[in-house]
């Protein structure tokens, strides 16, 4: 046993050896080549390390699968050199999407100080967004922040069975439908609805069958996942395949209208060009965040609500760790932003009644200072831990830019430890 311990032991140094040997090599291709330090070439780099770390990661894991069944060996200290890289992999992501952010930046600098003019005159709310994300250097990186979240969760999202539990279902309310078919044979549950369609429930104030409600949480935990990691078409796919395409139209409302005709002549002999989105998406997101309010709905059905109305504390009660958390307060405030500059176009003020959005919404105030303050003091051990553990750490000052202290932190990090530290660590600090 003393000698398999030792050659796995072997092998998993060599491997991270090699781990370093690679870094190393990509650091000095960063300072010696003939582009060296230029936006470009820091982007290059940044993505060799993300691969560097993807391809060990995967090493890892083979390794992990072939040794610890042959040799009955515990498998908890390779998982934590697995979940080590796994976390290097996603901060090699974010800052990936940061310096894109970065390099766009650089590019085409913020102008938001005297183009407010230009945003008022918008007839168009995808225009402003777009608008927005051309040339707000905050609405770029606090999207960019979003995308990294959600990449995360695609990637852990794409492991999970519970996409093809959900997948294995065809028809709305199959139990439900049998036991009303079985009605003329033997009593039926008086609390059992008596007609199959998404709003039945709500409507007659009765239930589905039990089988049904379970399938439903699963589902809505599917679709819930498919929200997280950005997958909104993939969610309505989903629900139109198990015969829910009411549902899967709610997402067609929250759609940003857009009318080209209002701005341009009709092309090709008149005929107007296609209008996009939801003229009346003002009263969509009020009754939607109505239903995020509903408790007849699960707490997973209320979170995909909050979602698409921008309600915080309907997401919260799914956020199960850091990232999760992270990403509902980022949507959230990106979302608010969003829809104060769009009520503030001349476009929005002329539309007869408007409906506003109820107090609530307009108080959720949150800033990135805001977001991290009330990260450090949430009562979850796991995002308590997960804040104060390097990764968390390195993250956290990364996406706030805060550079120097980074640095320093890393500094004393690697000067104060004996532990092998972090691969990535020394290639921050250059």
């Amino acid at each position: 046993m003393a000698r398999e311990d030792n050659e796995v032991a072997e092998t998993f140094g060599l491997q991270t050896i090699e781990l370093t040997s690679q870094f190393h090599y990509s650091l000095k291709q960063l300072v010696c080549g003939p582009e060296r330090f230029s936006p470009n070439c820091i982007f290059e780099s940044v993505k060799r390390y993300q691969s560097i770390v993807d391809n060990q990661l995967g090493v890892f894991q083979e390794l992990t699968k072939a040794f610890c069944p042959l040799h009955d060996i515990s498998v908890d200290e390779f998982f934590t050199m697995i979940e080590r890289l796994t976390q290097e992999f996603y901060t090699w992501k974010l800052v990936l999407f940061l310096h894109s952010e970065l390099f766009q930046n650089c590019r085409s600098p913020r102008k938001m100080e005297i183009d407010e003019i230009t945003v008022y005159h918008f007839v168009s709310e995808k225009k402003v967004i777009d608008y927005l994300l051309a040339n707000d250097h905050n609405v770029r990186k606090y999207n960019a922040v979003i995308l990294w979240l959600e990449e995360i969760a695609s990637c852990r999202f794409d492991n999970n069975p519970l996409q093809t539990k959900c997948l294995s279902r065809n028809i709305c309310f199959e139990n439900t439908l049998i036991e009303l078919k079985d009605s003329r044979r033997k009593p039926v549950n008086p609390n059992l609805v008596s007609e199959i369609d998404p709003d039945s429930s709500l409507r007659q104030n009765k239930k589905i069958s039990e089988l049904d409600q379970k399938d439903e949480l699963m589902l809505s935990q599917c679709v819930w996942h498919h929200i997280r990691a950005g997958r909104i078409q993939e969610a309505q796919d989903l629900l139109q395949k198990v015969g829910q395409p009411m549902k899967a139209s709610i997402f067609e409302g929250g759609k940003y209208y857009h009318d080209p005709n209002l701005e341009n002549e009709p092309k090709d002999l008149g005929i107007p060009e296609i209008i996009e989105g939801n003229i009346q998406r003002d009263i969509w997101k009020f009754i939607v965040w109505k239903m995020s309010e509903d408790t007849r709905f699960n707490v997973y059905e209320r979170a995909i609500f909050g979602v698409l109305a921008g309600n915080l504390q309907r997401i919260l009660p799914v956020c199960k760790n850091w990232s999760d958390w992270l990403w509902a307060n980022y949507k959230v405030m990106l979302d608010v932003y969003y829809e104060s500059e769009i009520r503030n176009t001349s476009y929005y003020r002329k539309r007869n009644n408007p409906r506003d959005l109820p107090s609530n919404y307009w108080q959720q105030n949150l800033e990135p200072e805001i977001i991290f303050s009330e990260l450090q003091g949430i009562r979850n051990e796991e995002i308590h831990r997960y804040s104060n553990s390097q990764f968390g750490v390195i993250q956290f000052y990364l996406i706030t830019n805060q550079l120097d202290i980074l640095i320093d932190t890393i500094y004393n990090w690697i000067t104060t430890s004996r532990e092998p530290g972090i691969c990535q660590q020394l290639h921050e600090i250059s």
